[in-house]
């Protein structure tokens, strides 16, 4: 009989994940087989159907299962599956150019806008702080996309990643559409219906706070 301390065998993974350039910097949850199981009872879709084919620069795949582990490593709970799923669908569209983001000199990130009842179900922040840290949902689910995409194509800052400053929004971009006192249709509504959630993917830099200091009316 082996005795396995949980805790040791999570330092030892994180250690070997940064030494093999498999890690954003931040550490991580061990994708046990069982945590990955639990992460694809939450697609019906089969673990090796192919979500982005062939990703520059290594031309590796990202498949359910491989974005079912890094979903485990970010930090994200199982039922986050559908809308990481629906992401990397949106993300593999030939017009996003998803292989020319992961290795550009452009300072950006891919940011993750969640619309609809979906949102508020899984705890995605959409008010006050939603693109700061505190909030599981939105650090994990952006986390996840970014780490996926790094992982697989193998585009790690320095090397394959030719971004000159690098940028926070590269560790983690996601929130939802508030719902509450807007004047304008929201995103779900807009394009599929009041009772749809959608998932919309951007290529964007870090927010930018613009302050205007004017009285009145001016």
């Amino acid at each position: 009989t082996v005795r396995i301390d949980p805790g040791r065998f999570a330092v030892e993974l994180y250690e070997e994940l940064c030494a093999a350039e498999l890690c954003d910097g931040f550490p991580v949850v061990p994708p046990t087989r069982e945590r990955v199981e639990a992460m694809l009872r939450y697609t019906d879709l089969d673990p090796d159907y192919a979500l982005v084919k062939e990703l520059p620069p290594s031309g590796a795949t990202i498949t359910v299962h491989t974005l079912a582990v890094n979903a485990v490593l970010a930090g994200c709970r199982p039922e986050y599956l559908p809308i990481l799923i629906a992401a990397f669908q949106a993300l593999a569209d030939p017009e996003y150019r998803l292989f020319q983001g992961a290795i550009t000199s452009h300072s950006s990130g891919n940011a993750l806008i969640v619309s609809g009842p979906l949102a508020e179900q899984l705890g995605i922040n959409s008010g006050p702080g939603c693109l700061g840290p505190g909030f599981r949902a939105n650090a994990t689910m952006g986390r996840a996309i970014n780490l996926t995409i790094m992982n697989v194509s193998r585009a790690f800052p320095g090397k394959a990643d030719l971004g000159v400053y690098g940028s926070p929004a590269e560790y983690s971009y996601c929130f939802a559409e508030t719902l509450k006192n807007i004047p304008w249709q929201p995103i779900h509504a807009d394009l599929y219906g009041d009772e749809f959630t959608s998932v919309t993917v951007h290529r964007i830099e870090g927010p930018h706070n613009v302050l205007d200091p004017r009285n009145g009316d001016e």
